[in-house]
């Protein structure tokens, strides 16, 4: 996997290029009209997961969003043969993704469709649930689309596109993919300036600035630079590796960040000169993942970057003033028997409670991470629930808290305090966590109870894991940061 050490988008920015053999494309085949036959990027679709912790290795099994798409991805494809040929009305790619077959009577504009699985919209919804507010999600799983139909929709309650083609023929002036050609494509991106289509979309990232623009510029150059950009068959786009969480899903305030884990894929085809397409989707062996993609080629990269400086930057203090701590957790039976967002917001009110005397100043607590153990408890009847009181049960959790601490101060935690507190069976700071080297332990410390403290969310970002479609007489790249 290629690492990169960095959280920005910068860093993370896909580019996706599609590359033709020139001798199929530009010297052209006996019999047919390969010279203004043109590479189309018909869809693409991004899976972000965010979760707790360093990203582990997941396996099929886990229970983790993540060990669960990998599972779906490594269902085998459905047989598309029968004793009448080829079938050609779409069929699943595996357990994750499909693709259907839109008819039309006009040659050349019938299209197939990627669509994800009913099993993986189960695990991974285009719209997520809304979080309590001021807390931070448990893993999550979201679907993206960011092309379809060659077309760049954007997501509900966004305004801004994740996808855009670098010097596509509309931009550059041409009718048509077929007509482009490299000096089309030079010309436009020597005349581009602060106000080019790539510097809006750069600026959709980073915020307006002449940085923004000017980057956007200069690194489109260097793209068609180095792959010789032709807008037919060397062709390049970039992706938007950041999630838009909208308002109503982090407590009122808009959050634009790397995700933890991305998955990308896409559909491309052969533009036949408009009157035929087909798809390209020949899997490579050299892939990262190939024995997940089932048919797809795969690519992958890896954000080393923790929770705990994305939780630094989303607070604006330096990472040394959050602490994580591994808390195992007696849970009352109401708590036992409540929806996970609800069981994690109850507990982080409980340890809110417990902080406001063990710690100094802080900005919030979130718990990032929760298993439960129900013990003896039931929770499958109305009966049962009706009868729920507030004394502790027999069920336990353990989870991930992240304190993050104001920078007015020195932090303070009493930990033996805090573990002595109702409910609490043990608290040890994270063994892959370490501690901030100015944290006091054991001081005692009495917050006014009037005194406020800040809340928000944040998204947790990591690693980047891309899988794409290609093969026939093309080859697709990855390339991620700027």
């Amino acid at each position: 996997d290629n690492v990169i050490d960095s959280d920005s988008i910068e860093a993370g920015l896909l580019t996706l290029v599609l590359k033709g053999n020139s001798s199929y494309f530009a010297s052209g085949i006996a019999g047919s009209n390969t010279l203004s036959y043109s590479m189309e990027l018909d869809d693409v679709i991004t899976i972000h997961i965010m979760q707790d912790g360093e990203a582990p290795t997941a396996t099929q099994d886990d229970g983790s969003a993540m060990g669960t798409v990998m599972e779906l991805l490594a269902t085998p494809a459905d047989d598309n043969s029968d004793t009448n040929g080829l079938d050609v009305d779409g069929y699943q790619l595996n357990g994750a993704f499909l693709f259907s077959v839109t008819r039309n009577a006009e040659p050349g504009k019938s299209r197939a469709v990627l669509e994800p699985t009913d099993a993986l919209k189960a695990v991974c919804p285009f719209n997520p649930p809304r979080p309590a507010p001021g807390t931070t999600p448990l893993e999550t799983c979201i679907t993206r689309r960011d092309v379809r139909s060659r077309a760049y929709p954007t997501r509900t309650g966004a305004d801004e596109t994740t996808a855009m083609e670098i010097a596509s023929f509309a931009e550059a002036g041409a009718a048509s993919p077929s007509a482009m050609t490299e000096a089309l494509v030079d010309s436009y991106l020597d005349g581009a300036g602060s106000d080019a289509r790539e510097a809006e979309f750069m600026v959709s990232i980073l915020g307006d600035n002449d940085y923004a623009r000017q980057l956007a510029v200069d690194y489109a150059k260097a793209i068609d630079g180095r792959y010789n950009l032709n807008g037919r068959y060397r062709r390049a786009y970039w992706i938007n590796p950041g999630y838009e969480w909208t308002p109503t899903q982090t407590a009122a305030k808009s959050r634009f960040q790397v995700s933890q884990k991305i998955f990308l894929f896409a559909l491309i085809s052969l533009d036949e000169n408009w009157t035929r397409r087909r798809m390209l989707l020949q899997a490579s062996s050299q892939d990262a993942m190939s024995e997940a993609g089932a048919g797809m080629g795969q690519a992958a990269m890896q954000f080393k970057v923790t929770p705990k400086s994305m939780m630094a930057s989303a607070f604006g203090v330096h990472e040394d003033f959050v602490a994580a701590y591994d808390v195992e957790l007696q849970l009352t039976r109401a708590e036992a028997c409540m929806l996970p967002t609800q069981r994690q917001s109850a507990v982080r009110s409980t340890l809110e409670g417990y902080l406001a005397t063990a710690a100094s100043k802080h900005h919030t607590v979130q718990v990032t991470k929760m298993s439960v153990d129900l013990g003896d408890e039931l929770c499958d009847s109305r009966r049962a629930l009706r009868k729920l009181h507030a004394t502790f049960s027999s069920a336990t959790a353990s989870i991930r808290m992240l304190i993050v601490f104001s920078e007015d101060e020195t932090p303070k935690f009493n930990v033996e305090a805090f573990a002595k507190s109702a409910g609490i069976n043990s608290a040890t700071a994270a063994a892959d966590s370490s501690l901030p080297p100015s944290l006091e332990d054991r001081t005692y410390i009495k917050i006014d109870e009037d005194e406020d403290e800040d809340e928000d969310s944040s998204s947790m970002p990591m690693t980047l894991i891309a899988g794409v479609c290609g093969g026939g007489g093309a080859g697709v790249v990855m390339v991620a940061g700027v």
